[in-house]
């Protein structure tokens, strides 16, 4: 009798908030109550000895290093006692590369089916510098049996570039999340003068940019940021505002009832990132049927394809502007992209349908399911 195989995800979790532990939470919470015929476990691979603003190279090394150590010691630890028969590990490049290749050495050398999974959307980037980066990214993929991405952009990237065992998965669409818009949805018009931001509130986020947009325009009365942010970036963003400070909210970390209820009310939801991969906050936004503007990078102008939302280039306060006022000064422009959004995450990105992707990717050329 064949033995149940096990799959290894090492992925973060909570604390800190972010798109990879969302999507962990979202995969562990689908998989657990799944019907299946074969055991997942887990192993927190969360950075520990990093905050979110610190950008001095030196301080990313040496908390990389003991990060580094602890997660290499933590998956040898799994390998040993639980023994997988396949091992799942996330990726954000960069740095993390080095810890990505002698993990996969480890997995080779135990015989063990090794599946490295990019969470980012700066593939093509990284290919374009042909820096040390890049070389490093394709020892990665070299050294992995299955490699997955999340958007069609990088996967053509790769796929031109020789690695033909890539495989292309979205992020899902949480069922808890969809539950607490369906309770929340309201009847009538949206605050059409309220802008919504949620995530991390640092530069890479492009909350400056959003800042002076929302300050330039009259037709905009708020502007509410939810989501883990230092004192530092609050008191410089006030004093950015100046005299239209008092348009805007720091609403701070929220639960994902609330973050329902705030998407069912605003009148814009706006994610101007210098960087993405799949932001699981566009598909909360989209299923919410919010009127969207984003910045065009990573997966995002796959997802707001047709009229699902306006994308605009990153690090452009005259694209914010613009954009902004169109969709305040059109109403039915704004409520027919939000219904068409909701359409689209509901056709395309329901967790089913992803975890099936997933399940087959794992046991490719297997049985099993």
């Amino acid at each position: 009798m064949k033995s149940i195989p096990k799959i290894l995800l090492v992925s973060p979790l909570p604390p800190p908030v972010g798109g990879i532990a969302s999507w962990t939470v979202y995969m562990l919470d689908f998989i657990g109550r799944k019907e299946k015929d074969y055991e997942l476990i887990h192993s927190n691979s969360a950075i520990k000895n990093k905050r979110i603003t610190d950008k001095r190279v030196i301080n990313r090394l040496v908390n990389g290093t003991r990060d580094f150590i602890s997660q290499y010691n933590s998956l040898v630890k799994k390998v040993k006692t639980d023994k997988p028969t396949i091992v799942h590990l996330t990726s954000s490049a960069s740095l993390a590369l080095f810890k990505d290749y002698l993990f996969a050495r480890v997995l080779k050398k135990r015989g063990i089916r090794s599946i490295i999974h990019f969470r980012f959307g700066r593939i093509c980037e990284v290919k374009e510098r042909n820096n040390w980066e890049w070389f490093l990214l394709k020892m990665v993929m070299r050294a992995y049996d299955e490699v997955i991405v999340l958007d069609m952009k990088s996967y053509e990237c790769l796929f031109s570039s020789g690695i033909e065992h890539i495989n292309l998965v979205p992020n899902p669409l949480s069922n808890d999340f969809l539950a607490n818009v369906n309770k929340n949805r309201i009847i009538g018009e949206r605050n059409k003068d309220v802008i919504l931001f949620v995530g991390h509130v640092i530069e890479d986020k492009g909350v400056y940019e959003l800042v002076e947009a929302v300050c330039n325009l009259k037709s905009v009365r708020e502007l509410r940021l939810i989501g883990p942010y230092e004192i530092h970036v609050k008191e410089e963003l006030l004093s950015f505002a100046g005299k239209e400070q008092n348009k805007i909210k720091f609403i701070g970390t929220q639960s994902s009832e609330e973050i329902a209820k705030e998407m069912a009310n605003c009148g814009i939801f706006v994610l101007p990132s210098y960087s993405e991969g799949f932001p699981n906050v566009i598909l909360e936004a989209m299923v919410s049927s919010c009127p969207i503007i984003a910045t065009n990078v990573g997966a995002i102008p796959e997802m707001l394809k047709k009229d699902a939302g306006i994308s605009i280039p990153p690090k452009s306060v005259k694209g914010l502007n613009e954009a902004i006022e169109t969709l305040i000064n059109d109403p039915p422009l704004a409520k027919k992209m939000g219904e068409y959004a909701r359409r689209t995450a509901m056709s395309n990105y329901r967790i089913e349908n992803i975890v099936n992707q997933m399940e087959r990717i794992w046991f490719k050329n297997e049985d099993y399911v």
